[in-house]
């Protein structure tokens, strides 16, 4: 991959799972963001998200 630069962005939110409750909340928020973004209207419609049932 013939990049120039930075590709990826330096670590700012590094955050420990204390729970269960608080995993499942930002997993949540995950898999909304391309909803949010518009780019789909259900998370499992969006080919980049894979959660296993």
């Amino acid at each position: 991959m013939k990049h120039i630069g930075i590709v990826w962005q330096d670590e700012r939110y590094d955050r420990i799972m204390r729970n269960h409750q608080e995993f499942v909340n930002t997993w949540n928020y995950i898999r909304e963001n391309p909803v949010k973004a518009n780019l789909v209207e259900n998370p499992e419609d969006y080919p980049f998200l894979w959660e296993e049932s």
